[in-house]
């Protein structure tokens, strides 16, 4: 069995050990991304397709056009969770399943999340900014302390939000269309309508999966919803958010700051309005950037492809 595997194979040496060594130990022959690009060539892609039985993927796209090049092809393993960039339907019609590494990288993204609330909240990168430039500026902050924490989306990630702010003494409201009602009770979080929780939180942060009814789910009109002031934080996916209404309600002083993760077009090419607005932190989606999240996603993708190859229904099988 040839197990294909496009993320970057310095990163996957390094921090993929796990994962590789569960399938090093069942024979199989593993190709790697020998590019050093964070997506392998297309080229390189297409030439390796007729060989593999199963792909490993980071971000690359997988579609049809792939599909029908890959008649070996028994599984996709997204080393991360969300598969937006996969058409699992049409995988499906191939007979490929499609696996994602759910909750791998969820404490990495939590932390990440609660990191940007502090730095829009204190506004650090400027005053890291200032201080190389010998600038004595103390800008006032805020404390997260007694603010609400307003979550769009309350899985495994939100609930992990929660927890957190809630040992900093934030009070967390949520909203989320098939609600855990058990554990909202339990980290003591308030589950309310999307447009409550804009209107009462301090900060926004948002935990939604990429689908067509949640694209720009964050646009102008939800913008107006929220406090004057407010903060807004998204470590999801891009799509969720109308980035050119972020930039006019920063633009306009409606929201206090703004921090992104992800954005519509990846990788930034540096022409684009998010890396030019004022108050707004962009960071390169480095939400899953962690040696411990790799390793969990390495061990998970690893499992699910042996599983499919020795007959078992797989974790997290996304496309059954």
């Amino acid at each position: 069995m040839k197990v294909l595997i496009t993320a970057t194979k310095k990163k996957y040496m390094l921090y993929g050990a796990t994962g590789r060594q569960m399938l090093e130990a069942k024979g199989y022959e593993l190709l790697y991304n020998e590019s050093g690009q964070k997506r392998i060539p297309r080229e390189e892609l297409e030439h390796i397709l007729p060989e593999i039985d199963a792909a490993i993927v980071s971000n690359d796209p997988w579609n049809e056009e792939l599909f029908c090049k890959a008649p070996k092809l028994q599984v996709i393993a997204k080393y991360g969770v969300g598969v937006d960039n996969i058409d699992c339907g049409k995988a499906k019609e191939y007979g490929i399943k499609v696996l994602t590494a759910k909750t791998g990288n969820s404490q990495a993204v939590a932390e990440l999340t609660i990191a940007l609330i502090l730095n829009v909240l204190r506004r650090l990168p400027m005053l890291d900014a200032q201080a190389k430039q010998v600038g004595w500026y103390r800008y006032m902050g805020e404390e997260f302390c007694g603010k609400t924490l307003g979550l769009l989306g309350f899985g495994d990630i939100g609930q992990r939000v929660a927890a957190i702010a809630g040992a900093f003494g934030a009070e967390v409201v949520a909203f989320d269309p098939f609600p855990n009602r058990e554990k909202a009770e339990q980290l003591k979080v308030d589950l309310l309508q999307m447009e409550e929780v804009l209107r009462r939180s301090d900060i926004i942060s948002i935990h939604m999966p990429a689908l067509p009814e949640t694209r720009h789910i964050m646009n102008r009109e939800r913008f107006s919803l929220m406090k004057d002031g407010a903060y807004f934080v998204n470590t999801a996916r891009g799509s969720l958010v109308e980035e050119d209404a972020l930039c006019d309600v920063l633009d306009a002083g409606k929201l206090g700051g703004a921090a992104l993760d992800v954005f519509a077009r990846e990788p930034l090419t540096g022409e684009e309005r998010v890396l030019h607005t004022e108050r707004l932190i962009t960071i390169p989606h480095a939400g899953a950037e962690t040696k411990e999240a790799y390793g969990t996603i390495s061990r998970l993708t690893a499992q699910g492809v042996i599983d499919v190859f020795e007959g078992r229904t797989p974790a997290n099988w996304v496309n059954p």
